[in-house]
């Protein structure tokens, strides 16, 4: 094994591998050993420290983390039941569809403040009925609750 004089591991390994069957000739490179220890003893904390905070990290993101956000999303949810509620009431009344074309009807709602300028609604089609081509000034966002919507522009189709 052909090693760079700055490569420790290799050298090191080389050194073993040449000497296995040897015993005192690996107690013969303690002291070599001992001296590459000091050369490289602050690389060698830095990488200890380097583990330590990184197994700090893991045990911070799996024990706390894990159960802040666990806790944030519990307040959440208790304050989305009645925005949930609202909104499905909403859907169940007849009242609140309207009909914008043959085999399409829509239902707005407000999505709140952080979707102030969005225009947040559900859209029921019927079975084939075509979706009018149409434009955003923003992003459009689509999620199919039941059967396929096929992208007349695209050809892609989108299955719930």
């Amino acid at each position: 094994m052909a090693c760079g004089s700055s490569d420790f591991a290799c050298q090191l390994i080389t050194l073993f591998v040449s000497h296995s069957s040897d015993l005192s000739a690996i107690l013969d490179w303690v002291p070599w050993f001992e001296t590459k220890i000091k050369e490289n003893l602050q690389a060698i904390i830095g990488l200890v420290g380097f583990s330590f905070g990184v197994w700090k990290w893991w045990f911070y993101r799996e024990k706390v983390l894990h159960k802040r956000l666990m806790e944030y999303v519990s307040e959440q949810d208790r304050r989305l039941v009645g925005a949930r509620a609202d909104v499905l009431g909403l859907i169940e009344r007849p009242a609140s569809w309207e009909i914008a074309a043959p085999g399409l009807d829509l239902v707005h709602f407000d999505g709140g403040p952080a979707f102030a300028l969005a225009d947040c609604g559900f859209i029921r089609l019927e079975p084939n009925a075509p979706f009018p081509l149409h434009t955003h000034a923003g992003e459009e966002v689509s999620l199919i609750l039941a059967g396929t919507l096929t992208d007349r522009r695209t050809g892609r189709t989108y299955t719930a």
